[in-house]
């Protein structure tokens, strides 16, 4: 994310400059071109963006074809499985009700 690489930039920059890592990906999502150019176009530049192949949240279009005019390596991770936490809870709320996603399982 834009607030954590300040704080991860040199050591990243030493590892890749030490051969200790020949390069590296970023895992995060982009809303935007400009967002996709920000995490693409840092020093030293990751050379593949992960995401998350998700069809209920789809990436941007735009954050793509700018990622894919950068030169980056897209790589699509599966979503994971199943509904977690308070998503569920939600999801159940909105389906049935919130009485019955306050109920527990016998």
């Amino acid at each position: 994310s834009a607030q954590a690489w300040p704080k991860y930039k040199e050591t990243v920059g030493q590892l890749v400059k030490d051969g200790v890592a020949r390069s590296y990906g970023v895992y995060a999502r982009a809303h935007s071109a400009a967002a996709a150019r920000y995490l693409l176009t840092r020093e030293p530049a990751p050379v593949a963006w992960l995401v998350d192949h998700d069809a209920l949240r789809p990436c941007d279009e735009e954050a793509l074809e700018a990622a894919r005019g950068d030169g980056a390596e897209l790589v699509a991770l599966p979503r994971a499985g199943g509904l977690v936490g308070g998503e569920a809870s939600a999801y159940l709320r909105a389906l049935a009700g919130a009485s019955a996603a306050e109920q527990e399982a016998a």
